[in-house]
């Protein structure tokens, strides 16, 4: 349970992307959503981003922030944190000619650990013999992470969240030169919980010696269970956003909450049983329903 948003934004879009990043402050803050499934309305257990950006020469910015302990958390401190993210994030990208970008806000599930290794985007580096890939992982929703990890072999379940077990799994399936996509949408149907989603931002950086923006690909990942009942998929409602020099994912309250500006000329569309590719130029590269794969 988490408000995202992931894009990708030229200088034609920084000011819309300005308004994204407010409005995910706003939903973590107060989401009605939440509130209609019985919880407080806050995702306050941690925050974290991470930019690409080109900036006369690309660079990276990643960083996750959580204030509390193992058994709870400091919800007005996270949300300002959140805040303070958010301010970074939007120095970056305006001193940018071209950037992606992963803004996540936690809601920790009842049975999940909390700190701060347990924030996301989640950062895996992938080193094969044949490949060197970096991945960045956020993930709003819920997935059977006992399933999974009985089928990596890997035991001590406490000491993972759900979402950083269905990372490990990508990074298997990719060590072993499986297809992303493929991957992406079996963890969806197999995996997740009856009463959850699995919508995901991906942000996958391959380093081969090719120029970085033939290289680096967000992947959006928009899933609701079947059998989720009505406000679940309020809460759950994936969504892809086009504009003037952005596309990305956002979660449903943001939507909610920038529709009341009725100037911001932008578009939404559920991407429920979607994967899709954005890349660096904010241009989507592909966009597959998970039925036809």
């Amino acid at each position: 349970m988490c408000r995202l948003t992931a894009f990708s934004v030229t200088r034609e879009g920084i000011g819309i992307a300005f308004k994204v990043l407010d409005a995910l402050i706003e939903a973590a803050s107060n989401d009605h959503y939440l509130i209609d499934l019985g919880r407080d309305g806050k995702h306050c257990d941690g925050w974290g981003f991470v930019v690409l950006a080109d900036m006369d020469g690309w660079r990276i910015c990643y960083n996750r922030g959580y204030v509390g302990d193992s058994n709870s958390s400091s919800c007005t401190e996270n949300l300002k944190g959140l805040a303070e993210t958010v301010d970074h994030v939007k120095q970056m990208i305006s001193s940018a000619r071209r950037s992606t970008v992963i803004v996540h806000a936690r809601k920790a599930g009842r049975r999940e650990p909390l700190g701060l290794f347990h924030t996301h985007p989640y950062s895996y580096v992938l080193t094969t013999n044949s490949k060197h890939e970096n991945l960045f992982f956020a993930h709003n929703g819920g997935v059977r992470k006992r399933d999974i990890l009985k089928e990596l072999g890997i035991e001590n379940e406490e000491l993972y969240t759900d979402s950083y077990t269905a990372l490990l799994y990508i990074a298997h399936k990719l060590s072993h030169e499986e297809d992303l996509v493929k991957t992406l949408t079996y963890i969806a149907k197999t995996y997740t919980k009856k009463s959850s989603g699995f919508n995901t931002a991906l942000l996958r950086i391959k380093v081969d010696g090719e120029p970085l923006e033939n290289n680096a690909l967000l992947y959006i990942i928009g899933y609701i269970h079947p059998d989720a009942d009505k406000k679940l998929r309020k809460y759950y409602e994936p969504l892809l956003f086009t504009g003037n020099g952005i596309v990305g994912y956002m979660s449903s309250t943001m939507r909610d909450i920038l529709s009341r500006n009725k100037s911001l000329d932008l578009e939404y569309i559920t991407i429920d049983h979607y994967v899709i590719g954005v890349n660096v130029n904010a241009e989507i590269v592909f966009k597959n329903h998970m039925d036809s794969l």
